[in-house]
């Protein structure tokens, strides 16, 4: 039976009744329809997201505008023009601390003060973004801006440092010598670019985030686990292949995505996603297992105990 993606969303939605019809269909065309609705949940959250994060950004614009007013890229490195020799060290956002650093005369021993996890720390010469992880240490990602004349900008390989060891590396690669090749520039912080862009690169970020890591991870780690399972221990009354139990176990999960993609397009408190997908996705797999050993191994009607002579 041909049926459209909308038709099978909502039959899902009704009742377990369809199964029997949607465990015949196609892995293709399963992967297909669910290709579909986590692109619809993903903009979904992306969407109601959208508004919140365009404040967010317009407020630390704002703010990094009346830090450091703009920003100057010269052949020596980049600087703010607002008192480009005066040290900046302020939380911009929750929970994100902004630094920026003239010289090498700096410590971070405040680094992770007002409860902050994550940061960026700026010096003419070299940026990271940081963020903070368990045992007090630190994942530092490098922003390669320029190349120094005559060197290579060159990564370690080993990106988690303790406090002391992230200083160290800053002020390591913050000490190139000589000119940089690059054109000079200025950049407003309140320019009328300057926000569409972060924008656009704040919803690739969401979209990406809610598509991938979130529906299709979940939704696939969960559903080979559950169908890996159940072909090696499943019942004996309910015997069904690998693929036939993937693409069950997938279109089962088609009401829990809906119902937690609401915990992130409206920033709903206690629960995550992935929480919230593995209950109603257990949930309401056993509601189908079910429906489905009623309909394929119905019970057998009970004899009559009263034998007629």
């Amino acid at each position: 039976m041909n049926m459209s993606f909308i038709k099978v969303f909502f039959s899902i939605c009704s009742g377990a009744k369809i199964f029997g019809v949607l465990m015949d269909h196609s892995l293709g065309k399963a992967i297909l329809h669910f290709v579909m609705l986590a692109i619809v949940c993903s903009s979904f959250i992306t969407f109601c997201r959208f508004f919140p994060y365009y404040e967010l950004a317009s407020d630390a614009l704002s703010m990094l505008s009346r830090e450091f007013d703009s920003i100057e890229v010269t052949d020596q490195g980049i600087f703010p023009l607002k008192e480009p020799q005066t040290p900046r060290d302020f939380v911009l956002t929750d929970h994100f601390r902004m630094c920026y650093f003239p010289n090498n005369d700096f410590s971070l021993g405040n680094i992770d003060a007002n409860k902050c996890f994550k940061g960026f720390i700026w010096t003419p010469k070299f940026s990271v973004i940081w963020n903070k992880v368990k045992n007090g240490e630190y994942l530092v990602y490098p922003v390669p801006v320029f190349t120094a004349s005559g060197k290579e900008y060159s990564r370690p390989g080993n990106l988690l440092f303790s406090k002391v060891k992230t200083e160290e590396y800053i002020k390591e690669h913050s000490q190139h010598e000589g000119t940089f090749r690059i054109a000079k520039e200025s950049y407003q912080f309140d320019g009328p670019i300057i926000l569409p862009v972060v924008m656009l690169f704040v919803v690739a970020i969401v979209f990406a985030k809610s598509f991938l890591f979130d529906i299709v991870l979940s939704s696939f780690l969960f559903t080979a686990i559950f169908a890996l399972m159940y072909s090696f221990v499943g019942g004996d009354d309910l015997k069904l292949n690998f693929k036939t139990l993937f693409v069950i176990s997938l279109y089962a999960g088609f009401p829990a995505i809906l119902v937690a993609s609401m915990f992130p397009a409206f920033n709903l408190p206690f629960l995550d996603y992935r929480t919230v997908y593995v209950i109603g996705f257990s949930g309401y797999l056993f509601v189908v297992f079910n429906k489905l050993k009623k309909m394929l191994c119905p019970e057998p009607p009970e004899e009559n105990s009263n034998n007629e002579f």
